[in-house]
């Protein structure tokens, strides 16, 4: 009887730790938008750098990712002051 305690123990345990680290990973994805898009812009200035889009391409796309970044951070205030 014991031995079947101690074995649901560590189950509820291994499954509160699953739970934990999938929850961690979906709240921290957000943070994702703000990294990906400065991998983003690098790139975007190596092609602007390197001839493969124009100056007004490069403004246009510039543009466009920084209004998303802006918009996705307001969004992110606005639930973190609804939440808190």
């Amino acid at each position: 009887m014991l031995m079947w305690i101690l074995i649901l123990i560590v189950v509820v345990l291994i499954g509160g730790f699953i739970v934990f680290t999938l929850r961690r990973r979906m709240l921290s994805h957000d943070d994702s938008v703000s990294v990906g898009s400065s991998g983003l812009l690098d790139h975007l200035h190596q092609m602007h750098k390197s001839g493969e889009i124009d100056d007004e391409e490069f403004a246009r796309a510039r543009s466009s990712i920084l209004m998303k970044v802006q918009e996705d951070m307001d969004a992110r205030k606005s639930s973190d002051e609804q939440s808190g």
